[in-house]
């Protein structure tokens, strides 16, 4: 009988070894799913490692997390442990609403790397193809407990691939949907203006007036605007201002501006000026949503021609913004 057990292992131990040398080489893996989502809702939830335990395969309601020194961006990290055990995650790169890179390192059962990418439809508004590719990096493939574990490990990530993509389309797809409001990122400009007590009943009369004004002045010297108008919004002061080119000649009595530059949120307005403090609504409650920080005064951009029928105005409305990433680093 002790033969027979001897023998059986003996060609368990072989089965397992010759059966080794006939496992992949390489463990890579891909699925993707549409997402009705803008790129941004998806890229935000992979970006912020307090946002995966929300949605990722490897946390649970017992997992014990610690976050490293950034929680958000490149070189965030954070490690848990839970019932089936534990590991880290380290985002290595990132592309802001394209893609995101990280290495997940599970200790002696080896680590990974996981790809998102995010490809908006372009047939389609608020719609995002989301790719998930994951490959096993370590341990490396010599050894026969090695090949074993890198098989065991591609089989966990396998299965994590389905359950990501799902519970990150679930919370894109239950965000607000903000239409035609934007996240930018400004260059720097250089602007004169006028400035006069603000009159929120005649509004769009005090921007024809300042831009005529202005306009007047700039002809005066044989220099013209390199760019659409803009309203700075104080609380009591209008200050309507137009762009230049950095040589321009401007009158003695006009200093010449820089104006922000930096990331701010636009909102556009294309039915008339009426109803612009819908679009500045609009924009502040995406702020709020985002969990930003306005950092200075909005100002309006009017696309249109002031001198034109306020009802025919396309205008931009802007704030300038503080993210999360960078109230991290304050």
């Amino acid at each position: 009988m002790k033969k027979i057990i001897f023998a059986g292992l003996l060609i368990s131990a072989a089965i397992v070894v010759v059966a080794s040398f006939f496992l992949p080489r390489r463990y890579v893996l891909e699925k993707a799913i549409d997402v009705a989502a803008p790129a941004s809702y998806l890229f935000e939830e992979v970006n912020n490692l307090e946002r995966w335990p929300l949605w990722c395969y490897w946390f649970d309601e017992t997992a014990e997390i610690t976050y490293g020194s950034s929680r958000m961006g490149i070189e965030a990290s954070s490690s848990w442990k839970n019932r089936t055990g534990s590991g880290q995650v380290t985002i290595l790169t990132h592309i802001p609403d394209e893609m995101v890179l990280t290495k997940l390192d599970f200790g002696e059962r080896g680590s990974a790397e996981y790809e998102f990418r995010f490809v908006p439809d372009t047939a389609v508004i608020n719609q995002t193809r989301l790719i998930l590719k994951t490959e096993v990096i370590n341990p490396p493939n010599d050894g026969i407990g090695n090949r074993w574990k890198r098989f065991l490990l591609a089989n966990r990530l396998a299965s994590s691939l389905s359950h990501n993509l799902a519970s990150l389309r679930r919370i894109a797809e239950t965000k607000p949907v903000f239409d035609n409001v934007t996240e930018e990122l400004l260059a720097p400009s250089y602007y004169v203006s006028l400035r006069k007590k603000r009159r929120p009943d005649s509004a769009a009369q005090q921007v024809r007036a300042l831009y005529d004004q202005i306009m007047e002045a700039l002809k005066s010297v044989g220099s013209d605007a390199a760019g659409h108008p803009f309203c700075l919004l104080g609380d009591s002061i209008i200050e309507l201002g137009v762009p230049i080119h950095p040589d321009a000649r401007v009158p003695n009595t006009y200093p010449v501006n820089q104006h922000y530059s930096g990331p701010a949120v636009r909102g556009s307005d294309n039915g008339g000026y009426a109803d612009i403090a819908d679009t500045h609504n609009k924009v502040r409650r995406y702020i709020r949503y985002k969990e930003y920080e306005v950092s200075g005064i909005p100002w309006e951009v009017y696309l249109t021609d002031p001198r034109k029928d306020p009802s025919t105005w396309t205008t931009e409305v802007y704030y300038p913004i503080t993210t999360k990433e960078e109230q991290e680093l304050l």
